[in-house]
């Protein structure tokens, strides 16, 4: 079910996400030169966004990383501490592994977050037939990233859409781009979609390498308040 692992545990359910990525990074041999920091702050916001789209609360954050912990695995926890801090939680949610038997020239990280919640607040599969699917946010990845920030949703646009009432279902674009998740978003629910007009203006195969935009589910009400983004926000889908 979409990216996400779920635990039945009786009354509540694990929710459990994971991002990882390669070649990025402050080292010699990596393809896209990023800080370490910047980095970490990245790949950890999209398991933590996956988590709370859900209707979870993240209760651990775990980084795995193939990288020595001084200088750059520390590097790249001050950034997963960022998104930490971003989202409302405690730093004493985190842990993790670095690699500090043999020396690497390329960076390499996974970050795994897992969240808990009751039943009933679970929001996945919660779209109704009729709602509008919005894309918040641009699908970009690499250096578009770097070159954009104001044009990438986040953890703050998250919380924003979080709480509107009108929106119903929100979930983060990854790099199989946005097709894949919109699929994914009314199989769930039950549902079939078609594309509007606005689907034509971003390309819905493109990947949105760090979740860069998400889809908001809803009702056309909600359009107006997502207006007060200052994000790119397009309609491209009716759920039916």
């Amino acid at each position: 079910m979409r990216d996400l692992t779920l635990v039945d545990l009786g009354q509540q359910t694990l929710v459990i996400a994971c991002d990882s990525a390669g070649a990025v990074g402050p080292k010699s041999a990596d393809r896209l030169q990023v800080t370490g920091e910047l980095l970490g702050k990245m790949i950890a916001a999209v398991p933590i966004m996956e988590v709370m789209a859900s209707g979870a609360l993240p209760v651990a954050v775990i980084d795995t990383l193939s990288v020595e912990m001084y200088p750059t695995g520390e590097d790249i926890v001050n950034g997963i501490k960022k998104s930490i801090e971003e989202a409302g939680l405690s730093l004493s949610l985190i842990n993790g592994s670095t690699e500090e038997n043999f020396p690497t020239s390329e960076t390499g990280m996974g970050v795994t977050v897992v969240g808990v919640a009751d039943r009933d607040e679970l929001r996945i599969g919660s779209s109704v037939s009729g709602d509008v699917v919005y894309l918040v946010g641009k699908p970009m990845v690499g250096e578009e990233v770097l070159d954009n920030p104001h044009l990438a949703a986040g953890i703050k646009t998250l919380h924003y859409l979080l709480d509107i009432t009108e929106i119903h279902e929100i979930l983060p674009v990854g790099s199989k781009g946005i097709d894949y998740e919109l699929k994914l978003l009314a199989t769930t629910a039950g549902l079939s979609f078609e594309h509007l007009r606005g689907a034509n203006k971003v390309d819905t195969q493109k990947s949105a390498g760090p979740a860069t935009c998400l889809l908001a589910a809803g009702e056309r009400e909600a359009e107006g308040y997502l207006k007060d983004l200052h994000l790119p926000v397009t309609p491209i889908a009716l759920l039916k």
